[in-house]
């Protein structure tokens, strides 16, 4: 039997609604779920999105990410701000999981990105966010704004890219960026 304290122990939290006080995390709707070996130990682990009910209504479809490694390690990604993708950017690298939300390309055997974007709308900045899952951990490795036009592997290196703009007019700069 395991205890109460051994299991927060393998529990890891990332993100937090301290903005929102009067909140109930707890009162969740089921969004997607998805099974797939995520950490690379040739078994099944579980993710799951997640709306929280007090927020129905908001424009985000989820706000929660949990994660269950078969390992026995859990991760819960709060406040994460989950829209439907931008179906106008090119996704180079097939998803590993069939999900119009959430996009981990399919890249190396040791390390996966977990992508969330949104629709790049005249009157609100287009965020991105990119959690890195290896073996040992998970971590937001970008937190920004920028509309993506393109995700891909930087030469088939292993490299993850995404290209994007500053902002949604037209004739803005261009970015590109690689995670290593």
């Amino acid at each position: 039997m395991i205890s109460f304290s051994a299991a927060a122990q393998q529990t890891k939290f990332i993100g937090n609604f301290n903005e929102y006080p009067w909140l109930d995390t707890n009162q969740t709707v089921l969004i997607e779920k998805h099974l797939v070996d995520l950490d690379f130990d040739n078994k099944t682990d579980t993710i799951t999105l997640e709306a929280v009910k007090d927020l129905a209504g908001d424009p985000q479809l989820f706000h929660i990410i949990r994660i269950k490694l078969a390992s026995g390690q859990n991760y819960v990604l709060n406040n994460v701000a989950g829209f439907t993708q931008d179906l106008k950017t090119a996704t180079l690298l097939p998803n590993r999981i069939n999900s119009d939300k959430l996009y981990i390309p399919t890249l190396s055997n040791v390390e996966n990105y977990l992508i969330i974007w949104d629709y790049p709308y005249p009157s609100y900045e287009a965020f991105v966010r990119i959690f890195k899952l290896d073996q040992l951990d998970i971590q937001l490795i970008y937190n920004d704004s920028i509309y993506l036009s393109e995700i891909g592997d930087s030469n088939q290196s292993g490299k993850l890219y995404l290209k994007g703009k500053t902002n949604c007019e037209a004739d803005s700069t261009a970015v590109i960026f690689s995670l290593e």
